[in-house]
């Protein structure tokens, strides 16, 4: 009797197990991961440019400590005009008739801020001197290395984004 009723225990849990993986097969995990990272996107230029504007004073401080000629000069402009960027960005990504072109925008700025971080790390190793991190909030604790894994991550959610919202509207204006 006992091994009737494991087995049929068994049975039952094959059961179950076997509808949930149909399940999880049956989900389209590129709409899942194009989903997912307009959410990610969305909440990190959100946080950042929040961050950044209420602590404008220390972001532009920030950015003046860069040995970046440019960066010195424009640190108070790029200081307003960044998370505005950040901003309109969040609302082209919510919006699914802007949301190609915020990811190939949003590519961008990743790419631009990987630069930044591999200029950083550069100067670091070369100079032995630590600079603050502009990022703001919470990001701005992560290291040089750690920023770069994490941009280097979103930048390739971004691209398989594109790609993929590429594939979803096929038309001459990739829009739905």
């Amino acid at each position: 009797m006992a091994i009737f009723q494991k087995n049929n225990l068994l049975c039952k849990l094959n059961g179950k197990f076997r509808h949930l993986w149909g399940a999880v097969r049956s989900w389209n995990w590129k709409e899942i991961l194009m989903i997912g990272t307009v959410v990610f996107v969305i909440i990190l230029f959100s946080y950042t440019a929040v961050s950044k504007l209420l602590g404008y004073e220390k972001f532009v401080f920030q950015m003046r400590l860069a040995p970046v000629p440019f960066m010195k000069t424009m640190a108070p402009v790029i200081g307003r005009v960044l998370p505005w960027i950040e901003l309109a960005l969040v609302v082209m990504l919510y919006k699914e008739k802007t949301r190609l072109l915020a990811y190939k925008a949003s590519f961008v700025l990743m790419v631009l801020f990987e630069i930044y971080i591999t200029w950083m790390k550069v100067v670091s190793v070369r100079t032995g001197i630590t600079l603050p991190c502009t990022c703001g909030g919470i990001l701005s604790r992560m290291g040089w290395e750690q920023h770069l894994f994490f941009n280097a991550s979103v930048i390739v959610l971004l691209l398989l984004s594109i790609y993929w919202h590429r594939g979803k509207y096929p038309n001459k204006n990739n829009k739905p």
